[in-house]
């Protein structure tokens, strides 16, 4: 038996020294390859949810304008806002106040 060990211990010593196995630069490149991949495929991820971001931006932007434009065309002066704009008209026309009839009011983007 000792003979059986012996041929065991100099097979696998022989076999130490062998660096021409091509297993392990497979297992190599392939453990490289698959990191690779792995990180393009986040940066196309996080350049794609950057793109789509922009665009729900975009949108949530129109929306909100829409929203402002039609609050502000639904909004009705009050009359202490009427009679200011009157009174201001009538002081750089030179008329009477009550000859003005202030029909609407729109408000003026700046």
């Amino acid at each position: 038996m000792s003979e059986q060990v012996s041929e065991t211990v100099a097979l696998l010593a022989q076999n130490a020294g062998d660096q021409s196995d091509p297993g392990i630069l497979k297992v190599g490149v392939m453990g490289l390859g698959v990191v690779f991949a792995g990180l393009i495929m986040i940066i196309i991820i996080c350049k794609l949810m950057t793109v789509v971001g922009r665009i729900a931006e975009k949108t949530a932007e129109r929306i909100g304008e829409k929203a402002a434009a039609q609050r502000i065309a639904d909004e009705k002066p009050d009359g202490a806002v009427a009679a200011a704009i009157g009174a201001a008209i009538a002081e750089e026309t030179g008329t009477d106040v009550s000859g003005i009839k202030i029909v609407s009011v729109k408000k003026v983007a700046k």
